[in-house]
């Protein structure tokens, strides 16, 4: 999911996201979620939004289809003092209404969609009618148009909502809290790892698989939840522990060794416990070390049942070591909304009238033996603002104008929430309901949610989605809908179009762009999870060097051209060397006798004469003979050279190296190009191939590069900037090669994904509009 707040009046910078967030969009008392200061059902939030330029401005929070506007019409920005509008504050009545398809994680259940509504604009933008009249689809981050007034403040309500069947998907239940009986979901994971800790487990005093202690120094006297954050460089784990009713956090006092550059050290902590564990893959073990468990169970195979893994964590009797493997322990991540951070679904309110009868919401606000008023509970508010943005609620649109009576007749009557002295008049409540009339759209939207026309997905995905739509909606708090799923780097289908937009080849035309993102899309996003590109602006650096690496995804394999060495130019490609080659012929191309070229191991020239690579021969564990051509660059970041094939092999654990054949690249021989000379002995890998023709190691062996191979580069990948761009470039590449076309396609790729709202040099808009379907107000 590709998400961002509706306002980007302040950059983020290197503030936090929650922190950035918060500034924002901050929860008030008035206009608050889930109730008002009416004590009445609310399903959004008030943003208040002064000023001009920037600072008014409302964007899309993600790629969408409007279903439902109303502009301002003559007169309603200004309305005369006894217009409805006015009616208990001025209300503008400019709304978009937008339904929302997207992804967050692997089959059916990882196809989501959900709606967001802006309501009380001013001027809306072009676009939106754009979006609406012609079925195209409204970009994220597109101004959708000005901040107007909401009860008398200006600012404007902003809601998320979804249906029941879409709550499961987003938020793996409906209900109740989370089954610690068992792990949480694989297939739709991100963000923090946490860990379901019961009473009784075992604990140590040392990571016994480094120290060797046999014996538990005690046993946990409580359950615990831990979470753990990976963030720049460091872990951040948190214990809490529920007392009195409440998951109380514990004090970190000391932050352990093991915490620290625990995001860039992942890989040495692996090859370290590699060393206890040696039937063990690398790959499996860190993926221990990033989730708590092995995700990529079809392409890994699991630890051996002796096998321990320990993490350091606070508990009531100090720091100590668990081994995460123990079957009782259960572990989840931020997809599953762990109920020890808040996350309550409420659907205890069956009554119509509009106003909280929640009995949940008002125990969280007074204790049972106080007396409920609305003064007291709206009084109570303002405290528990934080414990009420983690509730998912079920209650009906307040914007239906056929259930005006039924919802606002609660104000003509008396009530422990109504109090005499506010009951309204018949005649104040016609005038109240002309207003309502002219704000609501429930009824107007509800046989518009399955109208398209340019699509968000492509053919055989249209069933993946449900968008049904009924009385029977939850509400999130918007903030914090936002912040979860920015954590979930998956990217859809469409999204992942828009990033590589691959090349089309006129003379290929089976590899089209739907199947390049078909085949590579589930590879992409599991990678991007699994090494810790999902932080920070890392995803951004990952896809823009990618473009450049493997050609927009067009071709995985570094291709040959002939040469005319007497001229020392090139003629044109060696079509064998595509990657198409290695697929239809299941082998490398040039272990053949009638494949042999000699294209990589001596320099390079392209067509404009210009030396473009030197040989490939006696380089980074390249013998002479085939190896120049045997490894040369494959997969997402184009691996190159036998030392880092033989890095990739050992980490998936499919090659062991023998104590003869280590470090054979340092032998006196092979440094004086010698191989009769060399007394190691060499490494053999026969199917290098398997990362331009499998899809998953094809993309899994460029983040491995990256994140292990060129670990301390990670933290860099933080900014986009052109120094860090450079410093990536370096990192993959050796050398700045290609760094114009590296910088071009990370800015764009940032403005695709980023939050950055000024479109970089060169970027064509209008073209880009055509191609994926935005709506596009030419100038």
């Amino acid at each position: 999911m590709n998400i961002s707040p509706p306002t980007l009046k302040q950059a983020q910078h290197e503030m936090p996201d929650s922190e950035w967030l918060n500034a924002l969009l901050p929860s008030t008392t008035l206009g608050g979620y889930p109730v008002t200061s009416q004590f009445e059902w609310h399903g959004g939030m008030h943003v208040q939004l002064s000023g001009s330029g920037e600072q008014n401005n409302v964007r899309a929070i993600a790629n969408g289809y409007v279903i439902h506007y109303r502009d301002c019409g003559p007169g309603e920005l200004n309305p005369d003092e006894d217009s409805p509008l006015r009616r208990h504050g001025l209300d503008t009545p400019g709304c978009v209404v937008m339904r929302h398809e997207t992804e967050i994680g692997s089959g059916r259940d990882g196809y989501v969609v959900f709606y967001s509504v802006y309501q009380n604009l001013g001027k809306l933008s072009p676009e939106v009618m754009i979006a609406f009249q012609k079925g195209k689809i409204l970009a994220r981050k597109q101004i959708i148009g000005k901040a107007g007034y909401t009860g008398g403040m200006s600012g404007f309500h902003f809601e998320i909502f979804c249906n029941t069947e879409n709550l499961r998907r987003l938020t793996g239940r409906t209900s109740g809290k989370l089954d610690l009986s068992k792990n949480g979901r694989e297939n739709i994971i991100f963000g923090d790892s946490h860990f379901y800790i019961p009473q009784g487990t075992p604990y140590y005093s040392v990571d016994t698989a480094l120290k060797g202690q046999s014996k538990p120094a005690g046993t946990t006297t409580q359950d615990l939840y831990v979470t753990m954050e990976i963030g720049h460089r460091a872990a951040t784990l948190t214990t809490r522990i529920l007392e009195n009713g409440n998951f109380t956090p514990l004090p970190n006092k000391t932050i352990p060794p093991s915490w620290k550059n625990y995001d860039t050290e992942m890989y040495e902590s692996a090859k370290n416990l590699n060393k206890e564990i040696p039937e063990a893959s690398l790959s499996t073990i860190y993926e221990y070390h990033r989730y708590g468990r092995l995700i990529s169970k079809s392409h890994n195979r699991e630890l051996p049942a002796h096998a321990t893994i320990y993490r350091q964590i606070t508990t009531p009797q100090g720091l100590v070591w668990i081994n995460i493997r123990d079957e009782k322990i259960k572990k989840y991540s931020d997809a599953d909304f762990p109920h020890w951070l808040g996350w309550h679904f409420v659907d205890d309110d069956k009554t119509r009238d509009g106003l909280c009868h929640s009995a949940y919401i008002q125990q969280l606000l007074l204790p049972k033996e106080q007396e409920r008023t609305k003064q007291k509970l709206v009084a109570a508010f303002s405290a528990k603002t934080n414990t009420l943005s983690r509730l998912i609620c079920q209650f009906k649109s307040e914007w239906d104008g056929t259930k005006i009576d039924e919802r606002y007749g609660w104000m003509k009557k008396e009530s422990y929430l109504n109090p005499k002295s506010e009951i309204m008049s018949d005649k104040a409540f016609d005038l109240l309901k002309e207003k309502i009339k002219i704000l609501c759209f429930w009824e107007k939207i509800k046989n518009r949610t399955g109208v398209m026309t340019h699509k968000m997905y492509y053919p055989n995905e249209e069933s993946h989605y449900d968008r049904s739509l009924d009385d029977n909606i939850w509400h999130f708090h918007p903030r914090e809908f936002i912040q979860t799923f920015r954590k979930c780097k998956w990217f859809g289908s469409f999204e992942m179009e828009n990033i590589f937009i691959p090349i089309i080849d006129k003379s290929r035309p089976e590899i089209t762009p739907q199947y390049l993102i078909t085949r590579y899309k589930n590879a992409i996003n599991q990678t991007v999870s699994k090494y810790g590109f999902d932080y920070g602006r890392r995803t951004i650096h990952f896809f823009g060097q990618g473009c450049v690496e493997c050609a927009q995804l067009s071709n995985m394999t570094e291709v040959a051209q002939h040469q005319d060495y007497s001229k020392k130019i090139g003629l044109g490609l060696i079509k064998e060397s595509l990657q198409q080659y290695e697929i239809d012929n299941g082998h490398w191309w040039g272990r053949e006798p009638n494949e042999k070229s000699e294209y990589f191991a001596r320099e390079r020239y392209n067509s404009k004469g210009i030396k473009v690579a030197n040989s490939y021969n006696w380089r980074i564990g390249n013998l002479d003979g085939d190896d120049a051509q045997k490894f040369r660059g494959r997969g997402f970041k184009q691996l190159t050279f036998l030392s880092n094939y033989v890095d990739y092999w050992v980490f998936m654990g499919w090659l062991k190296l023998k104590r003869e054949q280590l470090d054979w690249h340092k032998d006196p021989g092979y440094i004086s190009k010698n191989k009769g000379a060399m007394t190691k002995q060499v490494p053999s890998i026969d199917n290098p191939e398997i990362i331009s023709t499998n899809p998953h190691y094809c993309i899994d062996s460029g983040g491995f590069y990256l994140a292990c191979s060129r670990s301390k580069t990670k933290p860099a990948m933080n900014i986009v900037n052109d120094n860090t761009i450079e410093a990536v470039t370096r990192a993959i590449n050796g050398e700045t090669n290609g760094l114009v076309n590296r910088q071009a396609h990370t800015y764009r790729v940032n403005y695709i994904i980023g939050d950055t709202i000024d479109a970089p040099k060169h970027f064509k808009a209008e073209i880009y509009a055509k191609r994926f379907g935005f709506a596009f107000k030419e100038k």
